[in-house]
């Protein structure tokens, strides 16, 4: 007999739709049954078996059977129990057959699956206290569409500033009478291309829209182009092809001005534009968040990975500044979990990572002050956002703003589009790539990496796409 399936093999009356009892006067229980209905949806009913049309409606499942185990019972009158009865009940949604295909075809997961269930029934209450120390009351699946709203009409208005504040010293910086002359810039570097035998490939190292004119008149029209595209950005007007234009005017300017003071905030900017590229939902008039298609659990992902890289730098490059404050065993606990630990809880549950997001905000909060570089500072609380959800942020925002955002109402949302979910898993692989190297180089460690590995970082490096950041600035 297959592991989790009961004795009782049918129920003289059967459902008529496929009916999961639990126990409903276990909180822990109770808690993940409703977040298992949202995934199960309408196909399943979820009901406690303490219910009249639980228990008493299938005498032949007996009261130990409810108490050690949740009950799957089908409209063919078949019982299931345990983690058999979990799989099938997600199977019962027909885009969600996977976990029963596994359970069927993979005894070594019948084995972990059943033993894994066991061990959390037995221990009921300390998994319950668990949920509600990592996730607290709410343990539906979060939705990011109010964040993702405010975070790309937020950086709609730093690319808008940016802009405008490049613009008046462009011509001063790279014009034909400038310090450095564009002009000059692409000349030497055609020369360079020339002699290496390097042809088309010189737009991809030396990337800049400056290869089709040189002329101050083309300098200031990116300037007004950028300034342009990200006044739609923020109106909502075609986020992810304005997010890449931006992205593409900005990374241009960027290459040719070299004689800018603060590259490293401009990175900053380019890798999270780009970023947003993924993040942002593919329409091209603006639509209420709660309308707009979810943001992609792997775009958010990405935009939390570039925020652990910036946390987790902050610490590894303090250690090897040799900072004295370590010596001290108080300051040193302190230190440590701020600069080691807190970074990882980016990657944990609901609670963990609205504390990190809180203590991480107070802290570029308190550094604005002092800080010379304080666009830096405003893009990783911009990046601190990515780590709330859309429950979470409307209890902190004050009323009068709420009612002032438009579709915090719950809907339906579209689903995501496959083509997109492809695009999004190759920039997941080129993250992986970068991300590889960046995190030995950071600690100090030299692992060069397989060798596509390598050449992935070498091809990537010009676009600026995946950078190392020292922090602070």
């Amino acid at each position: 007999m297959i592991l989790g399936v009961n004795q009782v093999a049918h129920v003289a009356r059967p459902p008529a739709k496929p009916r999961l009892l639990y126990d409903g006067e276990c909180k822990f229980c109770t808690l993940w049954m409703h977040r298992w209905q949202l995934a199960t949806g309408d196909f399943v009913e979820c009901l406690p078996f303490q219910d009249p049309r639980g228990a008493a409606q299938f005498p032949e499942i007996t009261r130990t059977q409810f108490d050690t185990a949740v009950q799957l019972v089908l409209p063919d009158g078949a019982v299931f129990s345990a983690a058999h009865a979990v799989c099938r009940s997600l199977a019962c949604n027909p885009e969600e057959q996977w976990l029963l295909e596994l359970y069927q075809h993979s005894p070594v997961f019948v084995r972990i699956a059943e033993t894994a269930y066991r061990f959390v029934a037995r221990h009921r209450k300390f998994f319950s206290a668990t949920t509600w120390l990592l996730w607290g009351k709410q343990l539906e699946p979060p939705r990011q569409n109010l964040v993702r709203w405010i975070f790309l009409r937020s950086l709609g208005l730093v690319y808008l500033l940016a802009f405008l504040s490049l613009w008046p010293q462009i011509t001063g910086l790279v014009g034909s009478q400038g310090r450095a002359p564009v002009a000059i810039t692409l000349t030497t570097a055609k020369i360079n291309f020339a002699a290496q035998n390097i042809g088309a490939d010189r737009c991809h190292l030396m990337p800049t829209l400056c290869w089709f004119s040189t002329s101050d008149g083309f300098l200031n029209l990116q300037c007004f182009a950028g300034a342009a595209l990200a006044v739609l950005l923020v109106l909502g007007v075609a986020p992810a092809p304005c997010l890449f234009l931006l992205w593409l005017i900005y990374l241009s300017l960027t290459t040719v001005c070299a004689v800018l003071p603060d590259l490293q905030w401009a990175n900053l900017l380019l890798e999270t534009g780009l970023l947003a590229v993924v993040f942002a939902p593919l329409q091209l008039l603006p639509c209420e968040p709660a309308r707009e298609t979810p943001p992609s659990r792997i775009a958010l992902w990405l935009l939390r990975w570039l925020l652990f890289r910036l946390m987790f730098a902050a610490g590894c490059l303090k250690s090897l500044g040799g900072d004295a404050a370590w010596l001290k065993p108080l300051s040193s606990l302190a230190m440590f979990s701020l600069d080691y630990v807190l970074p990882f809880f980016i990657f944990l549950p609901r609670r963990p990572r609205q504390l990190a997001c809180g203590t991480f905000v107070l802290l570029q909060i308190v550094l604005l002050p002092s800080s010379s570089h304080v666009w830096f500072n405003v893009l990783t609380l911009l990046l601190c956002l990515t780590l709330l959800d859309d429950a979470a942020l409307q209890s902190i925002l004050p009323k009068a703003w709420q009612r002032g955002l438009p579709g915090l109402q719950k809907s339906s949302p579209r689903r995501q589009r496959r083509w997109a979910t492809a695009i999004l898993l190759g920039a997941m692989v080129l993250a992986g790539c970068a991300g590889y190297t960046q995190f030995f180089k950071l600690v100090g460690l030299y692992m060069p990496g397989p060798e596509p590995v390598v050449a992935v970082n070498h091809w990537l490096r010009p676009l600026r796409a995946f950078n190392t950041y020292q922090w602070p600035p």
